[in-house]
């Protein structure tokens, strides 16, 4: 989700920017799933499975903090695979996107955005439409990205959760060995200065396009979600009709969330409870009150201590 991190012990969560687009374009083309650290492949034999399949495209995670290793492997899998497009998503193609395609000249693309529809567009050929990927063609790139916009709503088809099943994904909080990871918007309003997930913009599902994956999550036997919105509750309303709609269709799921200190009051924090949620990750990164005003949290030291009090209670 454009911010790469090592993980800590066994913990390894789905790779949610290739979730997203699994559903995105199994709607059109055939999509396969493979995650090489879950299977603790090694470079040689990750690309020996590769070369095994029918691809035209292959999509590729990349980030700062496996750079070093995800760049040489990549540019050995063109190699091999010199007919196949190679496209990147990841933290570090968001700055310099075009400087780097030149620099990383066997990736062919770079997706912005992993919940656009920009990328329908780009494998039906219709270049002039995509907004949302640095690409090359005919030897030249294409840059026709749009400035992030806030408070959309937008439409997503339901991810192929069938193919991530399989892989034993861990989270330090998950109460149940299987469980799915729902994105129910993108971005962040926030303004906080030390995180890039303020960068992206924001934009969220309807209640009916999330209510509908929640039904398929749980028709296959899922009953763990862990809601990775950056801060469930932004936007009140909608996230107080997904929970009574998880009541009121008893789907029976147990799930966790990141939210913020401000977002929840006892009134919510009681409905996510009856709704199954179990568990709530809150930034809280400093009790210093100059620090938090520095670093554009929003909130005080007060707030924070009210908020845990309501919490517990």
């Amino acid at each position: 989700y454009y911010c790469s991190k090592v993980s800590k012990a066994d913990y390894v969560n789905h790779p949610i920017d290739l979730l997203i687009l699994s559903g995105r374009l199994s709607g059109e083309h055939q999509v396969m799933f493979l995650d090489a650290i879950m299977e603790k492949l090694s470079p040689e034999m990750a690309i020996k499975r590769i070369k095994t399949m029918t691809l035209d495209t292959i999509i590729s995670l990349v980030g700062s903090a496996s750079m070093d290793e995800d760049m040489p492997f990549l540019k050995e899998l063109k190699e091999k695979l010199p007919r196949v497009t190679l496209l990147c998503c990841g933290d570090i193609v968001l700055e310099d996107s075009e400087k780097k395609l030149k620099k990383y000249d066997f990736i062919d693309g770079f997706i912005l955005d992993f919940t656009s529809p920009d990328i329908m567009e780009y494998f039906a050929g219709h270049y002039d439409k995509v907004k949302n990927i640095v690409f090359k063609k005919d030897n030249k790139i294409h840059n026709h990205f749009l400035k992030r916009e806030y408070n959309l709503i937008f439409d997503l088809p339901c991810p192929r959760h069938d193919l991530f099943i399989k892989y034993d994904y861990c989270s330090p909080f998950i109460k149940q060995r299987k469980f799915a990871t729902v994105l129910t918007d993108f971005g962040c309003p926030f303004k906080c200065t030390f995180c890039i997930i303020s960068t992206l913009g924001f934009k969220y599902r309807p209640v009916d396009d999330v209510m509908a994956e929640l039904r398929y999550v749980n028709q296959i036997g899922i009953k763990e979600v862990f809601f990775a919105d950056q801060s469930f509750g932004v936007v009140r309303e909608r996230n107080r009709d997904i929970c009574l709609n998880i009541i009121k269709e008893n789907l029976g799921f147990r799930w966790l969330c990141f939210s913020r200190v401000d977002l929840v009051d006892e009134d919510f924090l009681s409905l996510m409870k009856k709704s199954g949620c179990h568990t709530i990750i809150f930034g809280v990164e400093t009790a210093n009150e100059n620090l938090l005003n520095k670093y554009k949290k929003n909130y005080t030291r007060q707030q924070i201590k009210d908020t845990f009090f309501l919490c517990r209670k």
